[in-house]
């Protein structure tokens, strides 16, 4: 639903230039014309499907002559968001002194294959913890091994590097 605006600059050829607009999607590997060749040099795509697209621009002169070519790469997502859940729950809870709860994150949007990072604030100090860098697991068991009120976070990453979300 994001629009995408692409202006083209030549400065060799013989002038009178027209302009070739089209994308392919990486992913099914298929070329659509957005534009044939016309006088505009700028266009405002809007992106109706997510992944991975290229954009290619081909200029003509007067002549007919191309004298250019020109590709851009746009990544397109869903938008993005995240979810943490304790014990399949995202409402506080009160728990024992040596007992243990799983934390358990959800991502959407982004170019999925999520990455996780869990961490914790001891709030009576006001000190973070990280309980487990970056990997692909979504869940965590912590073991409450002192008292205290807790806050979990979780930060997810797509497979790209993008953050999709951090969620308390």
């Amino acid at each position: 639903g994001d629009k995408i605006n692409l202006k083209v600059n030549v400065k060799n050829g013989a002038g009178g230039y027209t302009y070739k607009y089209a994308v392919l999607d990486v992913e099914s590997d298929k070329w659509t014309v957005i534009k044939d060749f016309d006088s505009s040099n700028t266009l405002n795509y809007v992106v109706n499907s997510t992944g991975m697209k290229q954009f290619a621009i081909t200029v003509k002169d007067k002549a007919g002559k191309t004298v250019s070519t020109d590709r851009v790469t746009a990544y397109v997502f869903d938008e993005m968001s995240g979810l943490l859940t304790i014990n399949n729950s995202s409402e506080p809870l009160i728990k024992k002194l040596g007992s243990s709860i799983t934390l358990e994150a959800k991502g959407n949007g982004g170019e999925g294959n999520y990455s996780y990072k869990f961490a914790v604030l001891n709030v009576d100090t006001g000190k973070w913890s990280v309980l487990k860098d970056f990997d692909w697991s979504k869940k965590y068991t912590y073991n409450l091994n002192y008292p205290g009120e807790k806050q979990f976070a979780v930060t997810i990453k797509d497979y790209i590097g993008n953050t999709v979300a951090t969620n308390r």
